[in-house]
């Protein structure tokens, strides 16, 4: 799904920035580009994944974060020790899309690309990334506490592989997509302004038929 979710971002950003073409063409744009997406993904998994161990083992050391055991439950501070890392991570690396759909080069080359394009707004990105966030949030909190309600009623209980949890799964996914194609607009209109393509056109996207 992340896979499939990443493809489709790049193709969207292909779409919104232009120069205009067919969906199917932007479509083979996002998997063409999707390995080295990926790979830069997995490269910022684990440079996180570092700094959070290193930050783990200061924290304990100064007895102000407690190290969890195996199968203990991970302490919430912990929790919001990782979210906030993925944060800050994300700042830069939600450019990669916009680079990787209409630039070309390496992961490393994307990676750079997108700190080249990121570091003098930083703060700025940051801000926009914890605006998504609780945008989401709030999103996947109101449809779960109006619809699932009205799904509760009318459907029953949303066990696994009910009807009713099939239900309340389509209209978050319905949901979640609008928020991300809108979102990947975002995106792409930001990757524009900091590379200093004012004079890009966006139209309708041509189906290609």
């Amino acid at each position: 799904m992340f896979l499939l979710g990443a493809a489709a971002q790049i193709a969207l950003n292909r779409l919104a920035i232009g120069p205009a073409v067919t969906v199917g063409a932007a479509i083979a744009t996002g998997f063409r580009r999707l390995p080295s997406v990926a790979i830069v993904g997995v490269l910022l998994a684990i440079a996180l994944m570092v700094v959070a161990v290193a930050l783990l083992l200061i924290l304990s050391a100064a007895g102000l974060m407690a190290v969890p055991k195996q199968g203990q439950t991970p302490p919430a501070s912990l929790l919001l020790l990782l979210i906030g890392l993925v944060v800050l991570g994300f700042a830069v690396f939600q450019l990669v899309f916009p680079v990787a759909a209409v630039e070309t080069g390496n992961p490393l080359r994307l990676i750079s690309r997108a700190w080249a394009l990121s570091r003098h707004n930083y703060l700025r990105l940051l801000g926009f990334v914890a605006i998504i966030f609780v945008g989401l949030t709030l999103v996947v909190l109101a449809v779960q506490r109006g619809l699932g309600s009205l799904i509760l009623l009318t459907l029953g209980k949303p066990d696994p592989g009910s009807l009713s949890a099939l239900a309340l799964g389509i209209v978050s996914g319905v949901v979640q997509a609008g928020f991300t194609i809108v979102t990947a607009v975002m995106i792409a209109r930001i990757y524009l302004q900091l590379a200093g393509r004012h004079d890009a056109q966006v139209g309708v996207p041509n189906s290609g038929i």
